[in-house]
């Protein structure tokens, strides 16, 4: 995954210890479910609670770099923070944010972020903007994202990465206000022609014959037959139309945050360089 280098990496402590020794080497060759398992066979032998949570947190990464983020999060979860310092516990929280965000959870991701203090850790400011992102909450994200660059005086042309999230499309709002006076118009102002004119003939073949019952007298025919089925292409139209735009609105926060992704990134290279 290519946000796995947000990762605190603390698998390079303590390679030397031979109590590690097994679990480094299923880990060092990326046999990350024989890593786990005997970095659980450590934790039920010791009973040092310091040396637990970091075993814990070893297997945690295991279980992270085999995408298996729902069991390192419940791994993390086992660590008792009373026995962390304040530096080992940002690092806890980071790495469950990690997962959390990985796992799509975003809103636990942003949770556990909010408990870390961010100026202390160099990599969680990147995670927290890219959590704000995916949470459509990208004005905080664009401040936070600003000041960063400012302080690293960055190349001033980062500033205009978020120049676009205030950009709405109101073409889909004017297609659905036009649906609603023209049924099936709206479709032409989101270039579906096909879609239009078959809403439109819909629409018109049971308006006219509704309309044509009733002037003809039978008023029966029009209440029970023409009436339910003009309404039904109508609202169905406008249902459709909006589901749709629905559509159009995600794949566009899906490019964009894509592209903001792709430029926090970088600038995370840069300033490792």
């Amino acid at each position: 995954m290519p946000l796995l280098f947000l990762s605190i990496n603390y698998l390079k402590a303590n390679n030397s210890d031979s109590i590690y020794e097994k679990a480094e080497k299923y880990f060092n060759k990326k046999n990350y479910t024989y890593a786990a398992l005997e970095y659980e066979r450590l934790i039920y032998l010791t009973s040092n609670e310091v040396f637990k949570n970091q075993l814990l947190l070893k297997k945690s990464y295991c279980y992270k770099l085999d995408t298996n983020y729902q069991a390192s999060i419940e791994t993390l979860s086992r660590i008792n923070f009373n026995a962390l310092n304040i530096e080992m516990q940002d690092t806890v929280l980071y790495e469950r944010s990690l997962s959390y965000y990985l796992l799509g959870d975003f809103k636990n991701a942003f949770y556990n972020l909010e408990l870390i203090n961010i100026n202390k850790m160099n990599h969680s400011i990147y995670l927290y903007l890219l959590t704000l992102n995916e949470l459509e909450r990208w004005d905080e994200a664009q401040q936070i994202f600003l000041k960063h660059i400012e302080k690293h005086d960055l190349d001033s042309s980062y500033q205009e990465i978020y120049s676009n999230i205030n950009t709405k499309e109101k073409k889909h709002n004017v297609a659905i206000v036009l649906s609603h006076v023209v049924p099936g118009f709206g479709y032409f102002i989101l270039g579906k022609p096909k879609e239009a004119f078959t809403s439109m003939l819909l629409n018109t073949l049971t308006g006219y014959y509704t309309v044509s019952s009733f002037i003809g007298g039978y008023y029966a025919t029009g209440v029970i037959i023409g009436i339910p089925f003009f309404l039904r292409f109508y609202f169905g139209g406008i249902r459709n139309l909006k589901n749709i735009i629905k559509e159009k609105e995600m794949k566009r926060k899906i490019e964009l945050n894509q592209y903001l992704k792709e430029k926090i990134i970088e600038i995370n290279f840069i300033l490792d360089k």
